[in-house]
């Protein structure tokens, strides 16, 4: 097992980084990867998921983070003013 990990500095551009989205292509290529597990795709890049969908390759995503409900990091409620 081969494990790699990631986190980019925040930077202009938060959800889409082609740099990571090569290097991931790069990386389930010469390692000939038959799963590929992601925890987050905060400080990552969307565009892993198109990337080993590309490849098609079986993604597990643990679900400790809700991000994808709520882009701004935090659960947006409706009663925010009171």
């Amino acid at each position: 097992m081969i494990i790699h990990f990631v986190n980019k500095r925040i930077d202009k551009d938060n959800y889409k980084n082609k740099n990571i989205d090569k290097k991931l292509a790069e990386i389930i290529q010469k390692n000939k990867s038959d799963i590929v597990h992601i925890g987050h795709l905060n400080h990552l890049s969307t565009g892993v998921i198109d990337e080993i969908k590309k490849q098609n390759i079986p993604i597990i995503y643990t679900l400790h983070d809700f991000w994808l409900m709520c882009p701004r990091g935090q659960f947006l409620q409706r009663n925010y003013e009171r």
